[in-house]
C-alpha cells in the first residue's frame, strides 16, 4: 500500500468516526499525555505519514502518522483492516 492509498483511507475513516477504534493501549496513553480525542483525529484528516504503511503478521497495514495540533505535535501509530464492510482504523498508540 502507498503512502497516498494509506492517506485516503485513513481520511475516509476520520470522516466517519464510526470507523475509527481505539486500542485500550491508545486510550491509555491518551490519559497519560493528556491527549484528546479530537487531536488524534485531526491528525487522522491532517496529519503526514513519518513511517510508510507496511504488513503486520496479522495481515493488517500500519503506519505512523504526524501532525502539529493544539500547541504540541501529536504521533499516532495506526493499524488499517479490511473486513466485508470495508476499511477501519484502529488507533494503535499516541504519543
Amino acid at each position: 500500500m502507498s503512502d497516498s492509498d494509506a492517506l485516503t483511507i485513513l481520511r475516509e475513516c476520520a470522516a466517519d468516526d464510526g470507523r475509527v477504534f481505539f486500542s485500550k493501549h491508545a486510550i491509555d496513553r491518551m490519559m497519560e499525555r493528556k491527549i484528546t480525542r479530537p487531536q488524534v483525529l485531526s491528525c487522522l484528516e491532517k496529519g503526514k505519514i513519518t513511517e510508510s504503511p507496511c504488513r503486520d503478521p496479522k495481515g493488517d497495514w500500519r503506519c505512523t502518522l504526524e501532525h502539529y495540533t493544539a500547541g504540541s505535535v501529536v504521533t499516532v501509530a495506526v493499524a488499517i483492516k479490511h473486513n466485508n464492510h470495508g476499511e477501519r482504523t484502529v488507533i494503535v498508540t499516541v504519543f
